[in-house]
């Protein structure tokens, strides 16, 4: 196995956090810890921010299409700057530039603001881009952000984009799977115990079990009927494992295209740190999924 892996996991692993109701979790002092390792931009690459988040550009990649991109963290955490180890090789390697919304977060801002931001950022995408020339990328709760947003937008017969990627998202939060408990000793980053309480009480809201399984709550019980082609990559050993198996059914009961690629005893969302070796190949199938779905879009 890559070192390098298996020293981010310890550590990782050490900032895994419990969520007890009583005493809560400081999420100001988590921020603040994420800014020391936001990665800097190389003067290849421009940074254009704008009031919903930011772009990033190199002047060699495709002018008409974009990767719109959500990024993951509890709904409580994660910023664009947090993850440009992630985008910025995007950018430097797929050939598309990226867009990566700023959407608000809890406890500050709780459900719908964030979605709210990430349905207004596409919109304002579809101005400069053709709706088949973006492709959506989310991690975690970013992935439960981009299936929120596409099922948000299609309510308003707004063109979604020509495929997305699911990075080990979360999708539901009306019961404790299989996988919440049986893989919480495996999963390094995600308390499988507690996550869902968490959400509930943090980000949504809302501890009602019938409203907790609309699809404004769980989109994993959205209607998927009108989807792009989907591409899902999830680890066999974490919390949420079930929640990407569970949405490449859903995917296949609508006769919708879904792709789901699950890894062995891997961290959550382990393609967004591209150092890791074994990230190498898995980014490369990504890539390949992107290219295929602008061509045939």
């Amino acid at each position: 196995m890559d070192i390098v892996y298996l020293i981010a996991e310890k550590i990782i692993r050490k900032q895994k956090h419990t969520y007890h109701r009583e005493t809560g979790i400081d999420y100001t002092s988590n921020r603040e810890n994420e800014k020391k390792q936001i990665k800097k931009i190389p003067r290849s690459i421009k940074c254009i921010q704008d009031e919903s988040g930011e772009y990033l550009i190199s002047e060699k990649n495709a002018k008409d299409k974009i990767i719109y991109y959500i990024h993951g963290g509890g709904f409580c955490f994660g910023s664009p700057a947090s993850k440009r180890m992630f985008t910025l090789y995007l950018v430097q390697n797929y050939g598309y530039n990226v867009y990566a919304v700023d959407y608000a977060l809890a406890p500050e801002h709780p459900y719908p603001e964030g979605l709210n931001d990430c349905v207004r950022a596409y919109q304002k995408l579809l101005e400069k881009y053709d709706a088949k020339n973006i492709t959506m990328i989310g991690d975690s709760a970013g992935g439960n952000l981009v299936v929120a947003t596409l099922l948000e937008v299609n309510k308003k017969k707004t063109p979604l984009p020509a495929s997305f990627i699911l990075l080990s998202p979360t999708l539901q939060y009306v019961e404790k799977t299989e996988s919440f408990i049986k893989n919480n000793p495996t999963d390094c980053m995600v308390d499988g115990e507690t996550f869902i309480e968490e959400v509930r009480d943090i980000y949504l809201k809302e501890n009602d079990i019938e409203k907790l399984k609309l699809p404004n709550y769980s989109p994993l019980n959205g209607d998927f009927s009108n989807f792009p082609k989907s591409y899902v990559i999830v680890s066999d050993s974490e919390s949420l494992y079930d929640d990407s198996v569970s949405f490449k059914k859903r995917m296949d009961e609508y006769g919708r295209e879904c792709e789901l690629d699950i890894y062995h005893n891997m961290m959550h969302t382990f393609p967004v740190i591209p150092m890791f070796k074994v990230s190498k190949p898995v980014l490369k199938k990504m890539e390949m999924f992107i290219d295929k779905s602008f061509k045939e879009a």
